[in-house]
């Protein structure tokens, strides 16, 4: 049974996510199988730089994003359900970024194992960051996420 939060999460990586797996899956088919020539700009040196940039923000960024977010709310007792959603929601988006990436470096022309690595990066983010039961379940345990709202007579 899925929760408010995890829909609003799913909305939100559908979002973010379909509309690059959907643009690459549409260069690729057209690439190969309708036109006589490809649509690539044969740039190899920026393929490098985007294999690297893609790999930052399949790991790297999503990575520190978590640690920063883990350090502003360690001292907390629990944490607000609207806070984590943001934080899962930019969490999301960074790693999103990946997909688009693809993309840029499919048109760049790369060779097939550059190619190759390309599509596991946006394979690794498409699963690892997708908002399942389990993995939201253990989020909200990991982060003390609380449903109620915060005593306003806490603060005087």
């Amino acid at each position: 049974m899925q929760d408010e939060a995890q829909k609003k999460l799913l909305h939100h990586y559908l979002k973010a996510n379909l509309p690059g797996v959907l643009l690459f899956i549409i260069l690729y088919l057209t690439d190969h199988y309708i036109l006589a020539t490809p649509l690539h700009f044969n740039i190899s040196q920026a393929v490098v730089a985007l294999l690297i940039l893609q790999g930052f923000f399949a790991i790297g960024a999503p990575l520190g994003y978590r640690i920063w977010f883990i350090r502003q709310v360690q001292l907390e007792q629990y944490l607000q359900k609207n806070r984590f959603l943001r934080f899962e929601k930019k969490f999301i988006s960074i790693s999103a970024l990946t997909i688009y990436l693809l993309i840029i470096g499919y048109l760049a022309g790369p060779s097939r194992i550059p190619l190759s690595l390309m599509v596991l990066f946006g394979i690794y983010v498409l699963y690892f960051y997708f908002p399942s039961q389990k993995r939201m379940a253990s989020e909200k345990r990991i982060f003390r996420v609380s449903d109620q709202e915060p005593d306003k007579t806490e603060n005087f």
